[in-house]
């Protein structure tokens, strides 16, 4: 039971923390404004991102309370320098929006801070090319992130099944299991704000540190499994695991690329502004995100755990179920 006190610490910090936020956040203008490009039709405080921060911080800090032994100091420190770093990259774009690949630089320094000062992965793996795959992983799951702050609790319930599984995947009382629970407890007491309609948004502060942790602790759990020597299940697990975001990442980009427009270009086609447009309700596209997610982190986890013919197979039809989901959105104008 004790493997739960960071979630339950997290949600209660980031519970308390994010009214507060909002506060301040109306007084000192940190607030989302309506544009073209956006689907709210209220200025809206950002920091929610901050707040879940904090819970997280909490979180972690107890679990590494309960159990202050046997963890890996140079890992920690690695992950908290680049979540500084990323959500300090994050907070200014919120204030004063970065050209892309000012952006982009932010994120792939934040990536070799975590790969190159954790030694997560071993250099050697792969073949040598364990460190920039790493690196691109990386920045690719923040971007996915990133892209999916799009509308009301779609973020917020992705991360804390995402971290979930995570926590499920780690080995009992090891800092990623302790970090990936205060990240969804975290995330939970941000959701609670979140869930339309939103009282508050995460903003890049939030959503860029909850793509850097799902690498963080992916890579983490990945570096561990190919040190004993697993078979790829494990690897397709933790993939199979973040699979929505590096979904809905891999739509909008074939489809922007296939319409003839940049994939970073800003607009209301990633999948679920067409799911949305298919349902009608906001509510009801987050349900059915939080259940595909679900869906693709049980995958994940079984094939994980046994890498069996029934777990492959159900990670193979849910792979399908994708594609083909993808080819339905796909269909559905984007405005």
């Amino acid at each position: 039971m004790t493997l739960w006190v960071p979630f339950a610490v997290a949600l209660g910090a980031a519970l308390g923390a994010i009214p507060l936020i909002r506060v301040v956040a109306r007084r000192t203008g940190y607030i989302d404004h309506p544009t073209s490009r956006k689907v709210h039709p209220n200025p809206t405080p950002l920091g929610g991102g901050l707040g879940l921060l904090f819970g997280l911080l909490m979180g972690t800090a107890a679990g590494l309370l309960i159990q202050p032994s046997g963890h890996d100091a140079r890992l920690i420190l690695a992950w908290l320098a680049g979540l500084l770093l990323v959500a300090l990259i994050g907070y200014l774009d919120d204030r004063s929006p970065m050209t892309p690949l000012a952006k982009l630089a932010g994120q792939i320094a934040a990536a070799l801070v975590l790969v190159l000062g954790s030694g997560v992965p071993d250099p050697q793996a792969l073949h040598g090319l364990a460190v920039p795959v790493a690196v691109v992983g990386a920045v690719a799951l923040m971007n996915a992130c990133n892209f999916l702050d799009n509308m009301d609790g779609i973020l917020g319930g992705i991360a804390v099944v995402c971290a979930i599984g995570f926590a499920v995947m780690a080995p009992p009382e090891s800092a990623a299991a302790y970090g990936a629970l205060a990240l969804a407890g975290a995330a939970a007491g941000f959701l609670a704000y979140n869930f339309a309609p939103a009282r508050i948004f995460m903003g890049d502060a939030g959503s860029l540190p909850v793509g850097y942790l799902l690498a963080a602790f992916g890579l983490a759990l990945a570096s561990g499994s190919l040190a004993r020597g697993a078979e790829a299940g494990p690897l397709l697990g933790l993939a199979l695991i973040v699979g929505y975001p590096l979904f809905d990442l891999t739509f909008v980009t074939i489809t922007r690329l296939a319409d003839g427009r940049r994939p970073w270009a800003p607009g209301h086609d990633h999948s679920t502004h067409r799911l949305n447009r298919l349902l009608g309700n906001s509510r009801r596209t987050a349900l059915v995100v939080y259940a595909l997610t679900t869906l693709l982190a049980a995958a994940g986890v079984a094939v994980a755990h046994s890498p069996s013919r029934p777990s492959l197979a159900l990670a193979l039809l849910t792979c399908l179920f994708l594609l083909a989901l993808g080819l339905r959105l796909a269909r559905v104008p984007a405005a």
